[in-house]
């Protein structure tokens, strides 16, 4: 219960003295922030039972489920069909048209249900301009995972906005450094930033 500035700094003193010791340290902790900062390996329980024992990279970047990928950080949650499957690569239709190609963890049977996990932070936010008409555009460019969306509301954080945006019957949320002074946009979802998992989670 320190304040935020102690409460880093001691995060820093704590790193030193497991470097220092040379001990196997267990630290159990709800501070998802701090199990990444301070951890050569993370144990994500649910209801007392482990699943996923990663390192931090692998548990923030390749979560096993949708629970880990909701628990560690921050994830939006989108709900779809798998269509094209190829090896690890799943385009996902997620409604009104739109598609997203994604990395795909474990093997997924087309025309099955799926969730897609996405970071706030790894959507890129373009305006209008750089935009253009969306997928299928006709001027050549890549669109893949790229659509407009309806800006909703835009908090400042300091070091970045985080805004909740809509694109048909999905609202989300995008973390970014400017925000175009519209009330649209279009984004951008890298395809290895998307995660597929065979069924949808619960109450999302």
């Amino acid at each position: 219960n320190l304040d935020a500035k102690l409460r880093e700094k001691m995060r820093f003193e704590l790193k030193r003295l497991q470097r220092e010791l040379r001990i196997t340290t267990v630290y159990v902790t709800h501070d998802q922030s701090e199990a990444l900062a301070l951890s050569d390996r993370i144990a994500v329980m649910n209801h007392g039972r482990i699943v996923q024992l990663a390192d931090p990279y692998t548990i923030y970047e390749r979560p096993a489920d949708p629970f880990v990928a909701d628990f560690i950080g921050s994830s939006n949650f989108f709900r779809g069909t798998a269509l094209d499957v190829a090896k690890d690569r799943v385009r996902v239709e997620i409604g009104e048209g739109r598609t997203l190609l994604a990395h795909s963890a474990v093997p997924v049977a087309r025309g099955t249900p799926v969730a897609v996990s996405v970071r706030p932070e790894r959507i890129e936010l373009l305006d209008g301009t750089d935009g253009g008409g969306g997928a299928g555009g006709g001027d050549g460019a890549d669109r893949t995972n790229t659509f407009e969306v309806e800006i909703q509301e835009r908090t400042f954080l300091g070091s970045h906005h985080s805004l909740l945006v809509r694109a048909g019957g999905d609202v989300f949320r995008v973390e970014c450094r400017a925000v175009p002074d519209g009330a649209s946009a279009f984004v951008r979802i890298p395809a290895e930033a998307c995660i597929v998992f065979p069924a949808p989670p619960d109450n999302r």
